[in-house]
């Protein structure tokens, strides 16, 4: 005899707070609360990126393939 699976309820709308409807990336405490310039954007990426590339390499030192 086949059992069938019990039918979910009507799924209920979700109350979503206004503040968490837009999502805010925490600020570091570093970060300045100024509007920031596309080129202060580029050198934190850029600073950002050679860090993660040297951490990456350091990495793949160790790691016997």
């Amino acid at each position: 005899m086949v059992q069938k699976k019990p039918t979910p309820e009507s799924p209920r709308p979700v109350e979503i707070p206004p503040e968490a409807a837009e999502p805010q990336a925490a600020a570091p405490e570093n970060a300045s609360t100024e509007p920031l310039s596309s080129g202060s954007i580029q050198q934190t990426v850029s600073k950002e990126l050679k860090e993660l590339v040297k951490s990456y390499v350091e990495y793949a030192k160790n790691v016997d393939l």
